[in-house]
């Protein structure tokens, strides 16, 4: 994403040598009987470069959310929406001088019962010969470090994948492995893109919230690797976005949606929805485009940010309806002065998303993406 620069900092080679190591030689016993046959040797796993696809602007970065039930050791519970996000940018017009730099990232929130959210975010700006010292470039696995802090990301779809991290006062290490085979999301226009996606599969690990830990007793999880691709930042590529996740007993859905800017606020040019039946573990809807028609209501006036966006919205097609409603909302604002940033508004709905198949209705949790980007805002 396209963010302000800050000052060039240094990365530990010791943090990331003992998670290779981690990597390498341990499993998570919670998962160490359910690993699918996945290959060994996928380098989508690991990072990549503007070069790798003659982009003038590479962005990437590796998303996880969960829907949680906790309990600490005395027996308290309480259930949380959760994710993480690291990643990194890649263009010509990040320097210094005739020094080139790798933008790095990472952010995250937790949606607690209560309604209230913990969200933060983090940047810094390294030379780009010394990417490969806290991302592994062209790897079958990810191995992400963000320079000296000890937040970390790594693993791949055989091992699982491991994120420790913090929030404020929120600190975690959580861990995912998938249960169905990976997807992948293409896309040419507006923005072109490429998404690997492990949507769904088991998390496990801790999560200390002031000082107090729970315990992952159950929940579900989804993943993926995102890498949007253009000749200038990627904001200006688009008006904004909708993405939802929708995980039932029965049904996952996953949808992206991508308006243009000639699209303004109303339509949009890219859509494809992606229906997994979790019974199966395999994908039982594949929809794109005229298929695939999404109708947005309850539109809530944004003044501080002067646009309004939709607080439910709804995807049709073939046999399937998935509904989303956005009832506790975190707010990522990257508004920059020169049209290059973005609002997000990144929802997580604890109950009551719904799934629909004839006449049949799941119910479960989602997590719902509006994004508006600042030229789409001008219009």
């Amino acid at each position: 994403m396209m963010l302000m620069m800050s000052n060039c900092q240094k990365s530990s080679s010791r943090l990331i040598a003992i998670c290779l190591l981690i990597f390498c030689f341990h499993i998570p016993t919670v998962f160490a009987d359910k690993t699918p046959n996945y290959s060994y040797n996928d380098i989508s796993e690991g990072g990549q470069l503007e070069t790798d696809h003659n982009a003038f602007f590479l962005a990437e970065w590796w998303y996880l959310n969960g829907s949680l039930q906790l309990e600490a050791e005395d027996g308290e519970q309480r259930s949380v929406g959760w994710f993480s996000v690291v990643g990194h940018q890649e263009s010509p017009m990040f320097n210094d001088g005739e020094l080139q730099l790798s933008h790095l990232l990472k952010f995250g929130a937790l949606y607690d019962e209560d309604g209230s959210y913990v969200f933060d975010y983090d940047e810094t700006f390294i030379p780009n010969f010394m990417i490969t010292q806290s991302i592994g470039i062209h790897k079958p696995y990810l191995m992400f470090h963000f320079p000296q802090t000890e937040s970390v990301f790594f693993g791949s779809a055989q091992t699982g994948y491991t994120v420790n991290n913090s929030l404020g006062d929120v600190n975690y290490s959580v861990s995912f492995k998938p249960k169905v085979e990976k997807t992948l999301e293409l896309a040419e226009t507006p923005l072109t893109f490429t998404t690997h996606e492990y949507a769904f599969g088991e998390i496990g690990g801790s999560i200390t919230i002031q000082g107090k830990q729970y315990f992952i007793k159950d929940g579900n999880a989804y993943f993926d690797h995102m890498i949007p691709v253009a000749g200038q930042p990627w904001p200006m590529k688009m008006h904004g976005w909708s993405w939802s996740e929708v995980t039932t007993d029965r049904y996952q859905a996953v949808v992206y949606a991508i308006r243009s800017l000639d699209d303004k606020q109303t339509d949009y040019s890219y859509k494809h929805l992606t229906i997994i039946d979790l019974k199966k573990n395999k994908v039982v809807g594949d929809f794109h485009g005229d298929d695939v028609t999404i109708s947005e209501s309850d539109w809530i006036s944004e003044a501080e940010y002067g646009l309004s966006r939709p607080q439910s919205v709804t995807y049709t097609a073939g046999k399937f309806e998935v509904s989303v409603y956005s009832d506790n909302v975190a707010v990522f604002d990257r508004r920059n002065p020169n049209l290059i940033g973005f609002l997000d508004f990144m929802a997580y709905q604890t109950t009551g998303a719904v799934i629909k198949r004839n006449n049949h209705r799941y119910e479960g949790d989602a997590f719902y993406e509006y994004l508006v980007s600042d030229l789409g805002a001008l219009q």
